[in-house]
């Protein structure tokens, strides 16, 4: 943190993400604010996540290689996926059925987390009130 303050050169990036993950980092940084830090903003959190990971990354260590995951698909949905990518592409650089797929995973995962944690939490509501009237 030193360095960056003794360096005033400031680079700017932008990184093009989806808009699922986009709304859940809005969505993450809000509820943030509200219950932890009042007047904390997107760009420090941002900074904190990169330098996070920077701590925490181990140059030295053997980098993992990808996993695959393997699948079938029909014909028509091929298809589908495939004209879904391409009008998406019209209005985004760079985007692939890859992304698309990722996209369809990471918004999956999410949407069944908040079900799964919704369920947890009715059942515990309910086995604490069956205790409770023990």
């Amino acid at each position: 943190m030193n360095e960056r303050i003794k360096t005033n050169k400031i680079h700017q990036y932008s990184v093009s993400i989806s808009p699922h993950l986009h709304s859940k980092l809005e969505q993450h940084i809000f509820v943030f604010k509200k219950l932890l830090k009042p007047g904390y903003t997107k760009q420090q959190w941002l900074i904190e996540a990169i330098e996070e990971k920077l701590k925490n990354d181990d140059p030295d260590k053997e980098v993992e290689n990808e996993k695959r995951v393997s699948f079938r698909i029909d014909a028509l949905t091929k298809k589908i996926l495939e004209k879904h990518v391409q009008q998406i592409s019209y209005f985004r650089s760079s985007y692939s059925k890859r992304k698309w797929i990722l996209d369809a995973i990471q918004e999956k995962l999410d949407l069944e987390e908040k079900a799964v944690k919704k369920k947890l939490l009715d059942h515990s509501e309910t086995h604490s009130n069956t205790y409770a009237g023990s």
